[in-house]
């Protein structure tokens, strides 16, 4: 149910949504990317997936002073729930020989979380590293920040008097998508009733 609230008309402002919005992005991480990715004298080959930068379980166990990236699995296995499709996700790589492996991968923000739960001498170090990287690249450039997931352009063309409003954002949720959206067009949502979706009809899928 929607409820109206006073708003500006859509045309009278053609402003970026903000993160009370409209809160998200898959993020253009090339400021990260090409930035030097070394904590203390250990140095990341972060993976580029979704056109976000992400830190592989391998080297995190080596940044954060395991033995072994058995103990990142362990680590993220214990508190899973806590983690976000946007934080962690598992990949496929190729390895010598043409052979594929999964890998499981981390955000910036996923890293940071999975920091929290390690107890190795060097945590709280690398908490603060990477939460500079985050603050870095969200003052630098807040419209790709890393902390969301979607990144949403919404164009509305008035064909009865031939105008066009479009505004952009960014999300982690698809209800946070429908809230932002709705509140720029002047309404309140009080609730959302999930129904299905074909998205996996379009090509790459939305999952």
């Amino acid at each position: 149910m929607l409820n109206k609230e006073k708003r500006p008309h859509p045309s009278e402002s053609n402003e970026a949504l903000t993160s009370n919005t409209l809160a998200t992005g898959i993020s253009d991480m090339n400021s990260v990317a090409k930035t030097d990715l070394t904590f203390q004298n250990f140095t990341f080959n972060p993976v580029t997936e979704n056109g976000q930068v992400w830190l592989t379980s391998a080297e995190l166990a080596r940044a954060l002073e395991y033995s072994s990236s058995k103990s990142i699995s362990t680590l993220y296995s214990r508190n899973e729930d806590e983690f976000t499709p946007a934080m962690t996700q598992v990949i496929e790589v190729m390895t010598t020989g043409n052979y594929r492996k999964r890998v499981r991968i981390f955000s910036l923000r996923g890293a940071h979380l999975l920091a929290m739960f390690a107890k190795t001498v060097v945590a709280k170090q690398f908490r603060k590293w990477v939460l500079d990287i985050l603050d870095r690249e969200v003052a630098v450039s807040p419209e790709v920040s890393p902390l969301y997931r979607y990144m949403v352009k919404v164009t509305i063309m008035d064909t009865l008097f031939n105008g066009q409003v479009e505004f952009m954002g960014k999300a982690n949720s698809f209800n946070e998508i429908a809230t932002g959206v709705s509140r720029k067009l002047g309404f309140e949502p009080s609730s959302f009733r999930s129904i299905p979706m074909g998205f996996n009809e379009l090509s790459g899928g939305i999952h």
